[in-house]
């Protein structure tokens, strides 16, 4: 059976993984709205946009 996942692309999932599930992932609710799951779940949000924008299988 053919691999199809590449050594190069494991590594890649795996440390964008790493990354996203290094930040606080519990509700903080934002007082002001902005950020209706807290700044620290926003921020991994937008992290893992980046990261897909990047990530090419």
């Amino acid at each position: 059976m053919q691999n199809f996942i590449q050594e190069k692309h494991q590594t890649e999932a795996i440390e964008a993984l790493k990354t996203i599930l290094s930040y606080p992932s519990y509700l903080q609710e934002d007082p002001t709205g902005k950020t209706p799951f807290g700044s620290d779940i926003q921020a991994v949000l937008e992290k893992n946009f980046g990261i897909d924008r990047g990530v090419r299988v």
